[in-house]
């Protein structure tokens, strides 16, 4: 990853020849051991215990289908980091709308998001409209 973002060459540029503490530390990465990928096993078990976290944060049973949910995760990209928040956002839907939406940072930026109104449930600007 510091080679591919060209680290050392940014550190020539920005401190020319005071950069010796900087690059110590990046050759101590470099040198640093790599951490093995997570199987599609560990993914998933990560990923069942966040479905378990989420319910006892919000005391409610979720009722997850866990192969859309994984299906909709590893379409978030490769990183964890990207796959837990896109869990988090499945299973905030599901407790929220009791239902799963496409919403994505896209379709938020372009104003696309619509909220379905379930069981009678006011939208966001009905709880504000004075009576």
């Amino acid at each position: 990853m510091i080679e591919a973002k060209s680290e050392y060459q940014n550190l020539q540029e920005l401190y020319g020849e005071d950069q010796m503490p900087m690059k110590a530390v990046l050759d101590e990465i470099v040198k640093a051991p790599q951490l093995k990928p997570l199987t599609p096993r560990e993914i998933q078990q990560i990923l069942e215990k966040i479905v378990d976290f989420h319910g006892k944060a919000y005391d409610w049973k979720p009722e997850v289908d866990l192969k859309a949910m994984l299906s909709k995760v590893d379409r978030s990209g490769y990183l964890l980091r990207s796959k837990i928040r896109t869990a988090i956002e499945y299973l905030d839907q599901l407790y929220l709308y009791h239902s799963i939406g496409n919403s994505t940072v896209r379709t938020l930026e372009e104003e696309k998001y619509e909220e379905d109104s379930v069981d009678n449930t006011p939208t966001f600007e009905e709880l504000f409209e004075e009576s």
